[in-house]
């Protein structure tokens, strides 16, 4: 079976939705869609959703409590549930929360606090792992139980716990401050660090992954470019420089944003300063295969709680069709490689936003936050 189309559990579609409804007010439900793939954003107080194609938001869920600020997202394809991590992100920005949402039903399961912060997590097989927040201290990532956000057991990442992708077995913690991309293996325990950085600044920043779990993409702090890895024995096998870093995004990621076609061929890479989207071949030695022209990527997002800097995300959908970037709100086409849409929410969103399709009255398939190849 293709890795991330998975199709929700059993008890899930007879879950009594009957005839598939189509939202056709902006106000309406986020349930009983109509077949067809669509994009969630969490955004400011409200979880958006657009349809594939005519990028119209054909449902708006109010979730008032995600003003405190949006720090993840992930939909878990066993189950159906969509959790977003919201609030403080360590250290002096506080505690935060997960928001655990039934997306066949369009309401919210629970909405748990925590005595530590919160940033992109992942979800697989009944269970979360979420990292303690970028501005925390420490390493540590809590694997939590997807049924009532109870905290099973902890692992130790990189530094400044900020990114996860878990697959197959694979939990993959990248760290904000961080030299290595810690890769982990459930069942035998075994770790695997990714790196190091190319950078003179240490820290993980976006990164992607392969079907195999074999080859990792990753992005840099104060790096204009990325990196591919072998994530069996841990080695750097290319690093691609686009050039001088400007020294507004030196404390930050200037290519905060990378995803791998679902066929896993291609890799997008953003260019923040020039606001553009290098295409490389996703070969151990990649090739530039094309540059993107994109909007956006400049000032701060608004409404925003804090961390408000446009500094990008890139997500493919599940069928390669499209890349959306975010804090931009751009939508490219990859057969012609031009930009082909604009969704408002995801011009001031990089942190809560991926796809999720329905079929006969149900959510069958989603993609993660990041785009890997399956």
């Amino acid at each position: 079976m293709p890795k991330r189309l998975i199709v929700v559990v059993c008890t899930l579609l007879m879950s009594g939705l009957g005839v598939a409804l189509i939202a056709t007010s902006p106000t309406a439900h986020a349930s009983g869609l109509a077949d067809g793939a669509y994009l969630y954003v969490a955004q400011g107080s409200a979880l958006h959703v657009y349809q594939f194609g005519t990028w119209d938001e054909v449902a708006t869920v109010p979730l008032p409590k995600l003003s405190d600020g949006v720090r993840g997202m992930a939909m878990d394809p066993s189950t159906g549930a969509l959790f977003i991590a919201h609030g403080g992100d360590g250290g002096e920005n506080g505690n935060g929360r997960l928001l655990k949402w039934d997306v066949a039903n369009g309401t919210t399961s629970w909405d748990r606090p925590y005595p530590f912060g919160v940033d992109q997590l992942a979800a697989c097989d009944g269970r979360v792992y979420l990292p303690t927040g970028e501005a925390a201290d420490g390493s540590t990532w809590e694997v939590l139980s997807g049924d009532d956000g109870s905290v099973l057991w902890t692992f130790n990442g990189g530094s400044n716990p900020h990114n996860t992708i878990c697959d197959s077995g694979h939990v993959f913690m990248g760290g904000r401050r961080a030299e290595y991309l810690v890769a982990k293996t459930l069942a035998s325990g075994g770790r695997v660090e990714v790196g190091p950085s190319p950078s003179e600044a240490a820290g993980v920043r976006p990164f992607t992954i392969n079907a195999d779990d074999t080859r990792a993409y990753i992005t840099w702090t104060g790096y204009r470019g990325f990196s591919v890895a072998d994530l069996t024995t841990g080695a750097i096998l290319a690093s691609e420089n686009f050039g001088a870093v400007p020294a507004s995004f030196r404390p930050s990621a200037p290519s905060h944003g990378i995803s791998l076609s679902p066929d896993g061929t291609e890799v997008y890479v953003l260019d923040a300063p020039a606001q553009q989207i290098e295409v490389w071949s996703a070969a151990d030695v990649p090739d530039h295969l094309a540059t993107i022209d994109v909007s956006g990527l400049t000032g701060l997002e608004s409404p925003c709680a804090y961390d408000c800097l446009r500094s990008g995300w890139l997500l493919h959908s599940l069928d390669g069709r499209y890349v959306f970037v975010g804090d931009s709100g751009d939508v490219i086409d990859t057969t012609t490689r031009t930009v082909v849409g604009s969704i408002p929410a995801l011009a001031n969103d990089r942190h809560g936003f991926l796809e999720i399709d329905w079929s006969g009255g149900a959510p069958v398939a989603t993609s993660t936050h990041f785009g890997t190849g399956h």
